[in-house]
Parts: C-alpha cells; structure tokens; sequence
C-alpha cells in the first residue's frame, strides 16, 4: 500500500463530510447512502444505517451519521421505536407482513431503505461518559429528486423489491 499522510487522508474524508464533530440537534434532509446488518455486543440482529445529509451549504453540508436500528423482541418500547424507525424510512406494515420470520429479514429491509430520502431528527444523548448522537427518521422527502448514493448496496433477493 503506498504511503498516505494522515493530512492528505483527513482531507479526503473532510471532502466527503467528516468534521470530527458532532452534528448540532435540529432536523435535517439526508439520504440512506449506505446500510449493513449484523449483532450487537448483546447477541442481538441489527441493521446500520448511513445517512448523508443534504448539501445545504451549512456547516454540515454532507456530512454522514450512523444510526444502529436493534432487533429486541423482549423489549415492547424498543420495538415501537423499531418498527417507528422503518415506517418513517417507508416501510409498511404490509411490507413486514410479507418478510420471513427473524432477524434473516433485515438484510432486505436494509436494501428496501436504500436511497430513500428523509427528514432525520439528530439529538445529543451521554453514553459511557461520551456525548453520541441519536438519529431518528421523521418521513420520506418526495419533494425533490434524491442524491444518488455514492455506495449503493447491491440488490439481494428480496420480496420486498417490487413493493
């Protein structure tokens, strides 16, 4: 691999968005740019979502925020926050109605989410003596086109597609 300086790295990621600061709660316009699935540290299925906010000339123009939606079945409040998250992102009751049982449904619900456009509320909450960031979706933006992602997932069997 050839030799990179960290400045010349730092300035590529700055390119893409990356402050090395915490987004300011508000709400903001952002697209599904990237999303995987895996486990928690707990042992439990969850899908990761990359949200690229809107080029809006603000100090946070393009900037990218993760959030992490958690499988938790024993958890009544956690899967209204769950399937809250999905609805606001457009996926509908009907939607999971159709998908197989278990956590094996999140890859598709990942790539259902890909590219969609939303308004995103990012709050500041205290974690393990660390300030993070909470991302919430409010709805799907239909007003004007989508970006499109720079890394798009590709598609997987999913019955979800034609929906």
């Amino acid at each position: 691999m050839p030799s990179t300086s960290w400045s010349d790295l730092l300035e590529q990621a700055e390119a893409e968005g990356f402050s090395g600061k915490l987004i300011d709660q508000g709400t903001y316009t952002a697209t599904v740019e990237q999303t995987n699935t895996g486990t928690t540290q707990n042992g439990k299925a969850q899908a990761g979502i990359m949200w690229r906010l809107d080029d809006d000339g603000g100090p946070f123009a393009r900037a990218t925020v993760w959030d992490n939606i958690v499988l938790t079945p024993d958890n009544p409040k956690a899967m209204k926050v769950f399937f809250s998250k999905w609805a606001a992102m457009g996926v509908t009751t009907d939607d999971f109605k159709s998908l197989p049982e278990g956590a094996s449904a999140l890859p598709m619900l990942a790539d259902k989410v890909a590219g969609v456009r939303c308004k995103i509320k990012v709050s500041h909450r205290e974690w393990n003596g660390e300030k993070k960031m909470n991302v919430f979706p409010q709805k799907v933006v239909t007003d004007s086109p989508a970006v499109a992602p720079s890394a798009a997932v590709p598609p997987a069997a999913n019955p979800l597609a034609d929906v």
